[in-house]
């Protein structure tokens, strides 16, 4: 029953924050309670919650908790991957279907972006978290232990070293031609380089203390996961196809500017004629 009523909080919650977000933006809609779709995902928080909270409870070598991570890895997947597509195309066949019309539509299942569901992942794992405090220590071992000696500083130089490489990417990415595929990385390299290595940094400074919930080797292994996490999914996503991408683009944004020029030399052009004209 403590499984369940911790799931429902994260869920809850990330419907309230749905709500809120929704409504401070002026639109304040409770649908947003049973539907799909949104800042952060409820899907993800939930299963997260219920993970985390199985190994607090039942340790890390328990087959529940194994079970459920993988329960959650493919909610996970799904939501980002299968369920985010269909409901990408469900969108664009209703566009099609008014166009033509009619009024019979199909139904929209929106899945979720890798923002949502980061946010979704973090919101599940801070409800678990404050909600199995007292369990963490006793049952989930070896991950609520302070890293030590060169432990330590190995955590701390890796964020150190991801966020200068999401710096210098972000330097390096500012020399090429802005054009879609360039705002889609450095907007992927901000959420998924330099954002994890702030929090990582944070959590490595608190592991130097001895006591406290922010020491534990948990938050870095944790981050440290998010972060390949988000790796594997941009390389399958964006970073494959960014050459071609910003070859063709590239290639677009000269063509739409020789245009530009073209039409701003003809409207010179007219210009002088009628002035030309005017003083005869």
């Amino acid at each position: 029953m403590q499984l369940i009523i911790i799931s429902f909080i994260a869920w809850f919650s990330a419907q309230i924050i749905k709500f809120s977000l929704r409504a401070y933006n002026g639109d304040p809609n409770f649908r947003v309670f049973y539907q799909s779709g949104g800042m952060p995902s409820a899907h993800t928080a939930t299963i997260v919650a219920l993970s985390f909270s199985t190994l607090a409870i039942y340790g890390y070598d328990s087959p529940i908790f194994g079970l459920s991570a993988v329960f959650s890895a493919v909610i996970i997947y799904d939501t980002l991957g299968v369920r985010r597509s269909s409901g990408e195309q469900s969108v664009m066949l209703n566009n099609l279907i008014r166009a033509s019309g009619k009024k019979e539509t199909v139904r929209e299942v929106v899945g979720h972006s890798p923002r949502e569901v980061a946010a979704g992942f973090i919101l599940g794992s801070l409800v678990s978290i404050l909600a199995t405090i007292s369990e963490w220590s006793a049952n989930a071992g070896w991950l609520t232990q302070s890293p030590i000696g060169i432990e330590q500083s190995v955590y701390l130089y890796i964020f150190i070293a991801i966020l200068l490489l999401g710096l210098v990417s972000k330097v390096i990415l500012s020399r090429y031609r802005l054009v879609e595929v360039i705002y889609r990385l450095r907007s992927a390299i901000w959420w998924s380089f330099i954002l994890p290595a702030l929090f990582g940094l944070f959590f490595s400074l608190l592991q130097t203390q001895t006591t406290g919930l922010g020491s534990y080797r948990f938050w870095s292994l944790l981050i440290l996961l998010v972060f390949i996490v988000s790796q594997v999914y941009l390389f399958i996503r964006l970073y494959r196809t960014i050459p071609s991408q910003y070859k063709q683009q590239s290639n677009e944004l000269k063509i739409l500017r020789r245009s530009q020029r073209r039409i701003q030399k003809t409207i010179k052009k007219k210009k002088r004629k009628k002035q030309r004209y005017k003083r005869k």
